[in-house]
């Protein structure tokens, strides 16, 4: 294949830190169209960036444990929330892994809030600096609940590495082994630590630059914001990463000889 036919563009990039979660990328020079086709493209593999979320919890006062979030029998004594508010407080909860090799995809991982008020006289605000576990939390300062005087509060946070969004039924095969598996309350789980991904070029940006009669430049303007578990230029290069592994895997299946193209050779 004539390769002249697909020349690389001469670009330059320029990264921009808006904030601690936001990063822009202007990549410039690029030939005309190829911004929105990259655009596009980031935007799309946006949810393939792994990371760590909640899937399961199992939540436990001083005398039970809860088998469910909502009904009469859901009511945590001592504690303030009720267990459907304790739940969506606990999945603003941001998790990181301390160890790059700890992090493989699918990979699980257990916590635990232990509070034990039974001596005390005064109530207790739980937070993410009460979370202990393999698992660094992004964001410690969050509340979590107030446990009252004389109570107490446990939980058992089961999290997992992975990506996308997956509902509730579709991981409660993730705890099979356990032998109180009716105890623990599944959830759905968005592990995806990229939160947006935008990017504008062409007349949306400003308007294209005319070299000559033959040749255009635009620029591709890349606005990328994470939880804060992952930076976003690692998270961009998480994507690029994706995407030249699955093109490789394209062009081996279509310069493969099929099956039965080998067996006629043979």
């Amino acid at each position: 294949m004539n390769q002249e036919l697909f020349p690389l563009p001469v670009m330059e990039i320029k990264k921009t830190t808006k904030n601690p979660l936001t990063t822009e990328f202007v990549f410039k020079h690029l030939e005309i169209n190829l911004a929105a086709t990259w655009g596009n493209t980031f935007r799309r593999l946006g949810n393939q960036v792994p990371g760590w979320a909640i899937f399961a919890v199992k939540i436990s006062d001083k005398e039970k444990t809860i088998a469910s979030e909502f009904g009469g029998e859901a009511i945590l004594k001592g504690v303030k929330e009720i267990p459907s508010y304790l739940i969506l407080n606990l999945m603003q909860l941001v998790f990181q892994s301390p160890k790059k090799d700890f992090s493989r995809l699918g990979e699980i991982c257990t916590l635990q809030i232990n509070i034990d008020n039974s001596q005390s006289k005064e109530s207790y605000t739980v937070t993410g600096k009460d979370i202990k576990g393999d698992l660094k939390v992004i964001n410690p300062e969050i509340y979590l609940a107030t446990v009252e005087e004389h109570s107490e509060l446990k939980i058992i946070l089961h999290c997992r590495y992975y990506r996308g969004f997956l509902k509730k039924k579709e991981q409660e095969y993730l705890l099979s082994e356990l032998s109180d598996k009716e105890k623990v309350i599944f959830l759905s789980s968005n592990y995806c630590p990229v939160k947006t991904v935008g990017w504008k070029t062409g007349w949306r940006a400003e308007p294209p630059v005319i070299v000559d009669l033959n040749n255009q430049e635009e620029k591709l303007i890349l606005t990328i914001t994470t939880n804060g578990s992952i930076s976003a230029q690692d998270s961009l290069l998480m994507m690029i990463n994706f995407l030249e592994k699955s093109m490789l895997n394209i062009r081996q299946l279509i310069t493969s000889k099929p099956e039965k193209e080998q067996n006629r050779e043979e």
